[in-house]
């Protein structure tokens, strides 16, 4: 998997170890240096000299989206403890050289590519590129502006790598990982809202788990749907 900055480092890979690759996933990423090293990309980093406690909080900002402003105080402060200002420009400017377009047809390994078509600082263009061009890539636009992929609502994005990996394919009735996990708790007699702190998920994210296990097991209630789970071996 080859998220934001880390894609290009993927494709390569995937490119060149075609024996080593299975699947390839690309998370809110490029291929071409142009897509990601933009006018706003280049100027917002001429803080980093200046200020660099207000340039790292403006781009954890910028990459977490919709997030918490809490989220964004942990992720500038885990970015000033991981490196510091001059190795971070270093890295930076590196990126306007990782060019990997060409690669892109080498690539042999099933790909998806999952973009959020909010993202400010990425444009769908970029994601559209790499799966025209990568052989019988898969690509997935998801709503959402944030870059971490397991931040706003990382359900959908998690459902459609499952599906990609397969995990799907091995329950009954197409239940997905998650949907076993909510499954298993509703036959142990949990509520909802004691699935979601459980599962550190939002209240309608399991009721919307709960709706679609009934939708496809065909119980019309949690009963039905706990003896669902006991007959196919679901069961806690």
């Amino acid at each position: 998997m080859g998220a934001v900055n880390y894609g290009p480092v993927a494709i390569a890979f995937a490119a060149r170890y075609p024996e080593r690759v299975s699947h390839l996933i690309l998370w809110a990423t490029y291929a071409r240096p142009s897509d990601f090293w933009n006018p706003s990309s280049q100027a917002i980093t001429q803080l980093v000299e200046s200020d660099w406690i207000i340039y790292t909080e403006q781009v954890s900002h910028y990459f977490v989206g919709w997030s918490t402003d809490q989220t964004t105080r942990q992720l500038a402060e885990m970015l000033r403890k991981s490196v510091a200002p001059k190795e971070y420009l270093a890295f930076f400017s590196t990126l306007g050289q990782a060019d990997v377009a060409a690669l892109l047809p080498e690539v042999r390994a099933r790909t998806l590519v999952l973009h959020r078509r909010q993202i400010p600082w990425l444009s769908l263009e970029a994601a559209a590129y790499m799966a025209s061009h990568i052989p019988e890539a898969e690509l997935v636009l998801l709503e959402g502006a944030s870059g971490g992929y397991a931040l706003e609502d990382s359900e959908p994005v998690f459902k459609a790598i499952d599906e990609f990996i397969g995990e799907a394919e091995a329950y009954p009735h197409r239940l997905t990982r998650r949907e076993v996990e909510v499954l298993r708790l509703v036959a142990r007699g949990k509520s909802n809202r004691e699935i979601a702190a459980e599962l550190c998920v939002s209240t309608n994210t399991v009721d919307r788990h709960v709706s679609n296990i009934l939708n496809k097991t065909g119980a019309v209630n949690r009963a039905e749907a706990a003896a669902y789970a006991a007959h196919h071996g679901l069961s806690p």
